[in-house]
């Protein structure tokens, strides 16, 4: 079934459907060590890689969607699928596993950009090919995401916010809450729904205060934003809700500002969407998303924080905010390379190019 869904040269749109039944055979392998590098494993995870990267190849070269920043998903969903494919063929397994995680990354972000539909049908049939039982909530959450079944992904973290927590140490620090209003605000534009399970989460009495104070101002912010009225201008709107999650921030951890964030890169997402925006203002909309996406962002894995940066620079290096956003991307990129002996000259160069733009 796997090999008959090969990318076809001549197809002009490849099928999210051959791409999702080649990560429901080779991801829940990839969850456990021993069987992604097992020989008698090999033949069928190397194949559904194979597909993997051709069809997202495909989507590379023929997506239809204009917007830059969708192009930058999949441009970076086809490396990532063409690096785990060559690290599997060379015998890195170890590698290939990180690759193919950091691909559920890219499919989560694109996903939970814009609000969308759900596809309950295609969503059905592949999660009744994953091997559920091996999959982690947030593992489970995530592919639900990606196919789209967004109501049973918000169900998913809403049970995840019900474990305990010193059974699950890291539930404070893996994106959880950050995904669970991306998919509620951004996705489904509900603000009501999260102020009760975030309620029922900060009532709890086995919760540490580090982790029930920000929930009780994110209940707090929730309340307030679904009852503004919002203005037409989305940039002037976008920039005072990243004013007052600053302001919340006391130190550079404190995620009391998350609310706002979520809200302001939902508001700026569809912003650079809108047919009427200028050269200028998408500029301006890239810098703050640059900057929202650094306060939410849960993972290094997909940097479309130097994405949005970059794309702001290049679009006006003459705006008084151009300086600003250099300095972001090149701490952001710097701090990438930083353990390495010595930074990539290529690195270097690309970094030079931008400030060239704007000293010029």
């Amino acid at each position: 079934e796997i090999s008959a869904q090969r990318a076809n040269p001549g197809d002009s749109v490849p099928t999210m459907r051959s791409l999702m039944r080649a990560l429901a055979s080779a991801f829940p392998m990839s969850l456990h060590q021993e069987d992604f590098r097992h020989p008698a494993n090999r033949r069928a995870i190397l194949l559904a890689l194979e597909v993997l990267q051709e069809n997202s190849e495909a989507l590379e070269s023929h997506g239809s969607d204009d917007s830059s920043s969708f192009h930058f998903l999949r441009k970076t969903l086809a490396r990532d699928t063409r690096s785990a494919a060559d690290s599997y063929r060379e015998g890195r397994f170890e590698v290939a596993r990180v690759f193919l995680h950091q691909m559920t990354e890219n499919c989560f972000a694109c996903h939970t950009r814009l609000p969308g539909q759900a596809n309950k049908t295609f969503g059905k049939q592949f999660m009744e090919d994953m091997e559920l039982e091996s999959l982690t909530l947030d593992n489970r959450a995530r592919i639900e995401v990606i196919t789209r079944r967004f109501d049973d992904a918000l169900t998913t973290y809403e049970a995840m916010l019900q474990l305990p927590v010193w059974e699950e140490p890291l539930l404070g620090f893996d994106g959880a809450f950050e995904n669970y209003l991306k998919v509620s605000m951004r996705v489904r534009n509900d603000y009501e729904h999260p102020v009760d399970v975030l309620t029922s989460f900060g009532a709890r009495n086995d919760i540490p205060r580090y982790m029930t104070q920000p929930v009780r101002d994110w209940v707090v912010a929730l309340n307030k934003l679904q009852s503004t009225n919002y203005p037409e201008d989305g940039l002037e709107h976008a920039r005072r809700l990243i004013q007052e999650g600053q302001t919340r921030k006391l130190f550079p951890g404190d995620r009391q500002g998350t609310v706002h964030f979520v809200a302001a890169s939902s508001v700026l997402h569809q912003f650079v969407q809108s047919a009427n925006a200028t050269k200028d203002e998408l500029a301006e909309a890239y810098f703050l998303l640059g900057v929202v996406e650094s306060h939410i962002s849960s993972t290094s894995w997909v940097s479309e924080t130097e994405f949005f940066l970059e794309n702001s620079i290049r679009l006006n290096p003459t705006a008084t905010f151009a300086p600003r956003a250099y300095a972001v991307l090149e701490e952001f990129v710097l701090m990438q390379h930083g353990a390495l002996p010595a930074i990539p000259p290529e690195i270097l160069d690309y970094l030079e190019e931008l400030k060239g733009l704007i000293d010029r």
